[in-house]
């Protein structure tokens, strides 16, 4: 019987530890390690600098298209291994993935403006054989991309007449939060939405900036999280899920859902 209670206790352990490694997040440091890689010097020169300035796009003008090109400087050939880009907006490809010393490649750009108006800033990571983990440059993209008239494209999911830009956020466990979802009333009526306290987590607070959203109206939901006065945790696993149903929208309540998660930092798992 203590053996058969052993493995039972041991296999739930197991389970546990597997859920919490699926769930488990990225810290943000590691995140913004990653978009400020620092390039090794193995030959790649570029004449013309290592930033591409597409200047002022349309944001519903269509994919904007360029190249860029580059020298082998070193004394043996060089071979491109893989690219990648700091957001999916962007690609870049190689004409070819060898280049002889003393020889030339070149780099084709694509970058879709849509639902990113506004001020552009995007970075292009080139590995070689030189390095399986440093990339060999690190090139610039930016411009401007001006809005397109119709905004609602920028919004991909719907609540209601809400049309918001993502349907979840995500807190730390620790202290009072405020996270923001950019969001977009495609109604004929002013829209004025707060949490549906009856279905809500009463941690969870929601309201609209600006306080009531007009017709046609691009606004923030600004949700906020206050952890419980008495500091007790509802769940044992590294992040929890609460729960935010909008009101004001007279849609069924699935169909205005947040999902809103809790992420304790401090767990033994996360460190």
């Amino acid at each position: 019987m203590r053996a058969r209670g052993w493995i039972l206790a041991l296999c739930a352990a197991v389970a546990t530890a597997t859920v919490e490694a699926q769930i488990r997040l990225i810290p943000q440091s590691k995140v913004d390690s990653a978009r400020n890689v620092v390039a090794t010097n193995v030959g790649m020169r570029f004449a013309a600098g290592m930033t591409v300035d597409f200047g002022q796009i349309d944001e519903d003008g269509g994919a904007w298209q360029g190249s860029i090109v580059w020298q082998n400087g070193s004394d043996s050939a060089l071979r491109i291994t893989r690219i990648t880009t700091s957001c999916g907006c962007l690609r870049a490809e190689c004409d070819r993935s060898e280049v002889a010393a003393g020889g030339e490649g070149a780099l084709r750009l694509t970058y879709y403006p849509q639902g990113h108006a506004g001020v552009v800033t995007q970075r292009i990571f080139v590995y070689t054989d030189r390095s399986p983990r440093v990339p060999s440059a690190v090139l610039i993209v930016r411009g401007e991309v001006r809005a397109a008239a119709d905004q609602s494209a920028n919004y991909p999911y719907t609540r209601g007449a809400l049309l918001v830009r993502q349907t979840w956020v995500r807190f730390a466990g620790e202290g009072v939060q405020t996270e923001r979802v950019a969001c977009m009333n495609s109604g004929a009526k002013p829209l004025k939405i707060s949490a549906d306290t009856l279905l809500s987590s009463p941690e969870i607070e929601v309201r609209t900036d600006p306080a009531v959203l007009q017709a046609g109206e691009e606004g923030d939901l600004v949700i906020t999280y206050t952890p419980r006065a008495d500091g007790v945790r509802q769940t044992r696993v590294p992040m929890a899920r609460a729960r935010l149903f909008l009101n004001g929208l007279g849609v069924a309540p699935r169909e205005r859902a947040i999902e809103v998660f809790v992420a304790h930092d401090d767990d033994e798992n996360l460190k």
